[in-house]
């Protein structure tokens, strides 16, 4: 039995390996723009990667054109021309499967009722009125976060920005403050949060494997689905 699966396995690889080769000779004018991709490495070895060169991160910022929206009316003229400025479809169907109801995993009628709302929200005249509460929320987190601990060095800025843009939603939405919540020691709304973005990261790495493999790691994750009930 052993020895027949062993036989069994050589030939496939051998077959792979002629199949491959024999691909790769032929149609030398068709071949793809960019870096050439090697059998089973793929990228890894010409980017860097596997010789510790950059890291992976880094390899896929230089592999990526790279853009900025600072301001609200250029995040308007995009939404509001989505079809000039859409996303791949692979890029959706990945997102989707993270945020189901987000507004780039939308398509059709569904993403046209959730901009209808959305859209105005980003209007200079909306925001205004709410200045004062933002420059609360931020004056109360350098004091609290920064000035008291001076001298500190922070490696958490990350953490606490996405908890001060949730603090700032709490007040906007719902004026209620979050932060009363933190000092309970239960798993709250900022805690949800952060999961869902340091899981998001994790599953954006690995946006290469099949999607129904993609459906199997989140639904199997007790942390994704703990924030998800939360949020």
């Amino acid at each position: 039995m052993f020895f027949s699966t062993t036989i069994a396995l050589l030939v496939i690889c051998v077959l792979t390996i002629y199949w491959y080769l024999k691909g790769n000779g032929t149609n030398p004018n068709k071949k793809l723009p960019g870096l050439e991709s090697q059998w089973i490495l793929g990228n890894l070895r010409s980017t860097g990667v596997i010789s510790g060169r950059v890291v992976l991160y880094e390899a896929l910022a230089e592999l990526k054109a790279k853009f900025v929206l600072s301001r609200i009316d250029h995040v308007q003229h995009v939404l509001a021309d989505r079809h000039t400025y859409d996303i791949a479809e692979t890029t959706a169907r990945n997102f989707g499967v993270l945020f189901p109801t987000g507004l780039i995993a939308l398509r059709g009628n569904e993403w046209k009722r959730h901009a209808r709302f959305i859209l105005p929200m980003l209007k200079r005249a909306k925001v205004l009125p709410y200045l004062n509460t933002i420059v609360t929320c931020t004056d109360r987190f350098i004091d609290e976060k920064l000035t008291r601990r001076n001298g500190e060095i922070h490696m958490d800025l990350v953490e606490q920005s996405q908890r001060l843009l949730l603090s700032i939603i709490g007040f906007i939405a719902f004026d209620y403050d979050l932060e009363t919540t933190s000092t309970s020691g239960t798993f709250d709304l900022r805690d949800a949060f952060n999961d869902f973005v340091r899981i998001g990261n994790q599953f954006i790495l690995i946006s290469g494997i099949p999607l129904w493999l993609g459906k199997l790691i989140l639904r199997m994750s007790s942390q994704y689905q703990r924030a998800l009930r939360t949020m």
